[in-house]
């Protein structure tokens, strides 16, 4: 598993997950050679620009 022991100023965030999606966060993160924080902010990221709340216009309306 990749450390990283350098401090940040970023926000952060708790989320809790199935004991199986942090298997699969773990291995994804160490296959990619990044740390489990980087992935994770990395498919938020995405997640978040193609459903219209970063990077633009942000979305008023839900479709749920």
């Amino acid at each position: 598993m990749i450390e990283n022991s350098v401090p940040t100023k970023k926000p952060t965030v708790n989320v809790v997950v199935s004991e199986e999606l942090k298997g699969a966060i773990e291995k994804w993160a160490e296959d990619e050679g990044r740390t489990q924080s980087n992935l994770c902010e990395r498919l938020l990221s995405k997640a978040a620009k193609e459903a219209g709340y970063l990077g633009g216009e942000q979305k008023s309306d839900r479709d749920d």
